[in-house]
């Protein structure tokens, strides 16, 4: 019983210091929003008290390249142009009366993220552009949209990959790939 106290009450201890260590900055999906088209990022923020809120953005590195400070009553939409940016993952950093906030957005050309090559007839190359590890799903679907083939992998440091359908015994007419940048279908046929 001693045993189990003691395991008990080390793995409390860990859960609380890891706790105190992210209690800093949060990411709160309600309150802090960011979407991308084209070159612009969109920063949506909702807060409950009247005030300044300093915005800093930083680059995959974590250097400032950006920082301000915003008046708000109940939030603001505000756009950032990235058309001179290089691409990369940044992260956007909010604090208020409330607290602090961050997120992290990928800044990504489309055909960088992901383009389809056809090298020959019923082969298609993948070409993933992303240099961090990636969750990607590839689907087949026939003309009625059917299911008809799936592979789920993991993406170490981008990838290029080959689908040649006739292995697959398969009518395929369309492609999907869905990556955590964006999903992007592509016609086969």
């Amino acid at each position: 019983m001693k045993k189990t106290n003691t395991t008990l009450a080390i793995l409390f201890l860990m859960v609380a210091f890891v706790s105190a260590s992210f209690a800093g900055t949060a990411v709160d999906t309600e309150r802090l929003q960011l979407t991308m088209k084209n070159d612009v990022i969109q920063l949506q923020y909702k807060n409950t008290e009247e005030g300044l809120v300093k915005v800093a953005i930083k680059n995959e590195a974590g250097a400032l390249i950006h920082s301000e400070e915003v008046s708000s009553e109940d939030g603001f939409l505000k756009d950032y142009d990235f058309s001179g940016k290089v691409e990369g993952f940044y992260t956007f950093e909010i604090n208020d009366s409330e607290g602090n906030l961050a997120k992290e957005i990928g800044f990504f050309k489309p055909e960088t993220i992901l383009t389809m090559v056809k090298p020959s007839h019923n082969k298609f190359r993948l070409l993933y552009g992303v240099k961090r590890k990636s969750a990607i799903k590839v689907l087949l679907y026939n003309d009625k949209r059917d299911l008809v083939f799936e592979d789920i992998f993991v993406a170490e440091n981008g990838f290029m990959k080959t689908y040649k359908v006739a292995d697959y015994n398969t009518d395929a007419t369309m492609m999907k790939v869905v990556t955590p940048l964006l999903t992007k279908e592509f016609e086969l046929k």
